[in-house]
């Protein structure tokens, strides 16, 4: 399709992240990967793993048995970077496409308010001391 990709790798707040989690390195749990497109001149981002599907957390049951629905999800699919970011750290600082480059602290101690049609998150540290908040 003659489409310029890039793959990112990072760090993510997925499926059993807690607010209080610090990132390990590279053989953190909470490591993935996701994509960059070029699209009509601009870098878009793209997170085909997380747009296919999704994944419901249960505090009652072994998260081995966690029910996993594929079904499109249509946010993670050309995200703005100022959204993504509340969920996705790249290691390499450029591809958080924006004017600001966050810190892994800032990302850590963040506050993530997120509605979809599909799910509603909220990740935040107890009165996060840098005073970052992502929202959508």
């Amino acid at each position: 399709a003659g489409i310029h990709c890039k793959q990112i790798s990072g760090y993510l707040k997925g499926v059993g992240y807690q607010p209080d989690y610090k990132f390990r390195g590279k053989d953190d749990p909470f490591r993935g990967s996701w994509n960059g497109v070029l699209v009509d001149g601009q870098w878009r981002l793209i997170d085909t793993h997380w747009g296919a599907r999704h994944v419901t957390e249960d505090d009652e049951i072994a998260s081995n048995n966690w029910r996993t629905e594929y079904k499109y999800e249509e946010h993670y699919f050309l995200t703005d970077p100022d959204q993504l970011i509340a969920t996705h750290f790249p290691d390499e600082p450029e591809w958080q496409l924006l004017p600001k480059v966050y810190s892994l602290t800032d990302f850590e101690v963040g506050c993530l308010i997120m509605n979809t049609p599909r799910i509603t998150l909220l990740f935040c540290s107890l009165l996060p001391s840098c005073g970052h908040y992502f929202t959508n």
